[in-house]
């Protein structure tokens, strides 16, 4: 079995284990996954889009700021996928050289497009708060510049580390081959990324919460708008599950094996951000469709429920 492996693979990887199954591939679940997270975060903008419609209300700066990171998102996407074509998903001794080299260039590229993605949709996040959220205390408005500062200042060390991370840059890819350079830890790298990036994503969940629970509305009304909020938790969730395969892929050898579920994570994320961003907008949109169904069947309760959809066309 040995003679049928790439022997440059064998000398980066060691000798094939017992009982590892060549033959073995995820790229095609993986794909399917990528562009399930993918469809459902685009229906989420599209339902979006639809409440301001239906509405008639004006697009604000994070609907527009949304659409940009979807269109990150979608790199990430097509460079996920194509990193499943040339062998992310397999075990290494199952691809050659070049399918490697090809992998870690696009593993380069999407890193830029990952940061970028996910600081663009903290913005849009922010940009919500800001809106909804007409406070003049000193103490909100720093965290909100606080959570704008590490939104903005995250993406840039990672592209300016990228951009330095080995010497010459194409030794990031072309190492494999025995070329001469130096690189940074770049699994640690990618780990205290990810750790950041949960930080950071813990940090703009909890950011209005205090703020939440001061507004002159109901105890009901106040947790209500809290959970709408804290749903956003499962990108706390998702992160800190990328977080897990980042750990596993530092660990083995087998690092194209390793590199499917990390892809998987880190568009899923996104992903489940996206949608997230979307929920607060989906009461008024439910409200209008009760209405309709109210109005349809003559129920009396029609005016009452109308009120709501108003108030909330105010707030959305």
């Amino acid at each position: 079995m040995d003679s049928q492996i790439d022997p440059r693979i064998i000398a980066i990887a060691g000798p094939l284990p017992t009982g590892v199954d060549l033959t073995a591939n995820t790229a095609a679940s993986d794909r399917a996954a990528i562009i399930s997270v993918l469809i459902l975060a685009l229906t989420a903008i599209a339902f979006r889009f639809t409440a301001r419609h239906i509405q008639q209300t004006r697009i604000h700066w994070d609907d527009w700021v949304i659409i940009i990171s979807m269109a990150l998102v979608g790199g990430t996407a097509g460079l996920a996928i194509a990193g499943g074509h040339y062998g992310a998903g397999k075990h290494i001794w199952a691809v050659d050289l070049g399918s490697l080299q090809q992998i870690y260039k696009i593993l380069f590229g999407y890193t830029f497009l990952y940061s970028a993605s996910c600081a663009v949709i903290k913005i849009s996040t922010l940009l919500f708060y800001s809106r909804i959220f007409l406070s003049t205390e000193l103490l909100f408005s720093l965290s909100m510049r606080f959570g704008y500062f590490l939104s903005i200042s995250c993406p840039i060390v990672v592209w300016v580390t990228m951009g330095n991370i080995c010497r010459p840059l194409d030794h990031f890819w072309t190492q494999f081959a025995g070329t001469k350079g130096t690189c940074i830890d770049i699994n640690t790298f990618f780990l205290a990324l990810g750790i950041i990036n949960t930080i950071n994503d813990f940090y703009i969940l909890l950011t209005p919460i205090q703020h939440i629970f001061r507004l002159q509305i109901s105890l009901r009304n106040r947790v209500g708008i809290a959970g709408i909020l804290m749903l956003g938790g499962f990108v706390c969730a998702a992160s800190a599950v990328r977080i897990h395969f980042l750990i596993e892929l530092s660990k083995t050898k087998d690092v194209t094996r390793a590199m499917g579920p990390v892809f998987i994570w880190s568009d899923l994320e996104p992903c489940i951000a996206i949608v997230s961003a979307y929920l607060p907008h989906l009461a008024p949109l439910r409200h209008i469709v009760w209405d309709k169904i109210s109005s349809t069947f003559g129920s009396q309760d029609a005016k009452g429920t109308g009120t709501d959809s108003k108030q909330w066309k105010s707030a959305t």
